[in-house]
């Protein structure tokens, strides 16, 4: 053999799985760009699709949604003081918590929640439920010994809980470790990863942030609470440099945070984020940290990243990415770095996801570039509108409390479609392709000497060619993580949802002013859901026939009660509201309820508008009656109200 042939044979041994390494990259890269392809058609579906089947808001409605999904989130999602999925029992009693393994992160956008409430409503039950819910995250990130170190989830191990059915399989599973917290053994789960450290996070940031300046000593103590919370966490990842090690010694790449490939990505914007929070609580100690990263070192540069891959593949990234840019938008100050951050976001998501039709995305899209009167955001030279009126379809759209899992099947669908005008099915035909034909299965045997399934790791599922509205999508834990493109899901009803992505779409919505405040006079419906504040709540006693109630200095949610002891079980009562003109005097009768009739009249609709539960009166165990009158004004002219309260006559 001659020279040059065994050169060319040594060449071909040498590079040979080089280049199959380079062919099966690109051909990788190939299979997800191409079915990715449906992406850029979707401005298509722009009109036909997306504005024409916008529905009008009801105000009264969404904020009487945010009111019963609160209720179920506070009522039967946080067994542990953390928030978990719920499966119900024919009967509706739960009968197993899911979704424990997630529960960090639920639980700080639950915070986050809850913060935008307090802020929108002064409500002192939203305190109680942020305390509740920052000691419940204390113990997860102290729990394992390692102060700071976050783990999954952790119950009592204790007769009551071994013995419980709802926490039957918690004990048994995997990544479960016994330990001794404050006097008492108690199992957690291990293996988190970096989405739960972001929750935290995010919700540490808006709740210190929304309450930092709030005098009551319960939101300082709050703070308090966070300040220490968010230290444990930077201290241990600044100690470990963003690298986390197990309690059995073993690196966890899906909770380190790394800076990427070529340095840039996920965790760069993650860490900056992190340490903006740290700013935030204690700007002498965090501060030069953030900015010893983000200028000296340079990483504010590094924040964008290529998420492509992830529009229909990982979809979950996004409301990670989403979670980070948002707090480093939302906490940054300096307009150079802004500049940089708002550069990347559109460059890195909202590029890709501004037509998938997702509430959560629009509304940080809108607050990171300082849009507030959404009436005159321009985009490309014309009026872009899209952003908040797709949100409030959304909300508009988003099912009744509870939230539950049923049966979606979408992939039986069809329509014409814009572009080529011809009747075609809703599943994307290259999806179809990829997903069953010549997908990337095909590689899998290039990894089975190591088990690994390529075809299972990145999934290439048959997709929807257009977003789908929400109420048309398979139930979700959150549901502005998962891809708006799904087609079918199986569900009997029993699992449920603790619907923060409603709650914390509408409260923030309400923060920034992008949802008009709802005037409502509302009593057992608040006082049973917990209101403590009587400043805010007002239960008015009387045994007057008539009486006034101001609304000139309030925007949130009202009780009003009336009780007379001279009234009695027997009579039948008659409650009538008018509108007082602040100007003229002048009065204008907008409600009449008859104790015996199953529904008030509404003499104008415009102005009153029916909520759940209807107004109504109680009997009292004494046979006293309790009045109780429950609506919403929407119009913010309205200064006074007058009710009055008759027995008999019509």
């Amino acid at each position: 053999m001659n020279r040059g042939l065994k050169l060319l044979l040594i060449f071909v041994l040498i590079f040979s799985p080089v280049f199959g390494f380079l062919g099966m990259a690109g051909y990788f890269f190939y299979a997800v760009g191409d079915y990715n392809k449906f992406n850029e058609d979707l401005p298509y579906f722009y009109n036909e699709f997306y504005l024409n089947t916008f529905q009008e808001p009801n105000y009264t409605q969404l904020y009487n949604k945010s009111i019963w999904h609160g209720y179920f989130q506070r009522t039967y999602h946080l067994p542990l003081d953390t928030i978990t999925d719920v499966v119900f029992f024919a009967n509706n009693t739960p009968r197993g918590y899911d979704g424990k393994g997630d529960s960090a992160i639920w639980t700080g956008y639950f915070l986050a929640s809850e913060a935008f409430r307090y802020a929108v409503t002064k409500n002192d039950s939203a305190l109680d439920f942020i305390k509740q819910a920052a000691l419940g995250l204390q113990r997860l990130i102290t729990i394992s010994g390692e102060p700071g170190y976050l783990v999954r989830f952790a119950v009592p191990k204790n007769a009551t809980y071994l013995t419980n059915p709802l926490w039957a399989d918690f004990f048994g599973g995997s990544n479960r470790f016994d330990v001794l917290y404050q006097g008492e053994t108690w199992t957690y789960e291990d293996r988190t990863s970096r989405d739960q450290n972001i929750g935290i996070m995010f919700g540490f940031g808006i709740v210190y942030d929304l309450l930092r300046e709030d005098p009551s000593p319960e939101a300082q103590e709050i703070c308090q609470i966070i300040k220490t919370n968010v230290e444990l966490v930077l201290d241990y990842f600044i100690k470990v440099n963003w690298i986390v090690v197990d309690v059995e010694g073993a690196s966890k790449m899906g909770a380190d945070f790394e800076s990427g490939m070529f340095f840039t990505g996920p965790g760069s914007v993650a860490i900056l984020a992190f340490l903006k929070v740290g700013e935030l609580v204690n700007p002498a100690k965090y501060g030069p940290i953030y900015y010893n990263y983000a200028i000296k070192q340079g990483w504010a540069d590094q924040t964008w990243d290529w998420n492509d891959m992830n529009v229909n593949w990982q979809y979950y990234s996004f409301n990670l990415n989403h979670a980070t840019f948002f707090t480093l938008l939302r906490l940054e100050k300096d307009p150079y770095l802004k500049a940089i951050y708002q550069k990347a976001y559109d460059q890195s998501l909202w590029r890709l996801i501004k037509y998938h039709r997702n509430a959560y995305f629009n509304l940080i899209y809108l607050i990171a570039h300082d849009i507030y009167d959404v009436n005159a955001t321009v985009q490309d030279g014309a009026v872009m509108l899209f952003p908040w009126n797709d949100t409030l379809d959304s909300l508009q759209r988003y099912p009744e409390a509870p939230r539950r899992s049923w049966t979606v099947i979408n992939s039986n669908r069809t329509l014409i479609h814009p572009k080529t005008g011809q009747n075609v099915s809703l599943i994307d035909p290259k999806s179809v392709n990829w997903a069953e034909t010549y997908g990337i299965k095909n590689l899998d045997f290039l990894f089975e000497p190591v088990g690994f399934s390529l075809s299972e790791e990145f999934q290439l599922d048959e997709h929807a060619i257009y977003a789908l509205p929400i109420d048309e999508r398979p139930v979700s834990d959150f549901q502005w993580q998962r891809s708006p493109f799904g087609l079918d899901d199986y569900g009997d009803g029993s699992w449920e949802s603790p619907a923060m992505c409603y709650t914390l779409i509408y409260w923030m919505g309400r923060y920034y002013d992008f949802l008009p405040s709802v005037i409502s006079v509302n009593s057992s419906l608040i006082k049973n859901l917990g209101v403590k504040n009587a400043s805010y709540i007002a239960e008015i006693n009387t045994n007057s026939s008539s009486f006034n109630i101001s609304l000139e200095n309030y925007d949130v949610e009202w009780a009003a009660t009336w009780q007379n002891s001279s009234y009695y079980q027997d009579d039948t009562y008659n409650i009538t509201i008018y509108a007082i003109n602040a100007t003229t005097s002048n009065s204008t009768r907008i409600f009449y309820l008859k104790s015996s009739a199953p529904a008030p009249v509404l003499a104008d609709p415009s102005i009153y508008l029916s909520t759940n539960p209807a107004p109504s009166i109680a009997l009292l165990l004494i046979g006293v009656p309790l009045i109780t009158v429950t609506f919403v004004l929407l119009s913010r002219k309205l200064h006074c109200i007058k009710v009055q309260i008759t027995k008999g006559g019509s």
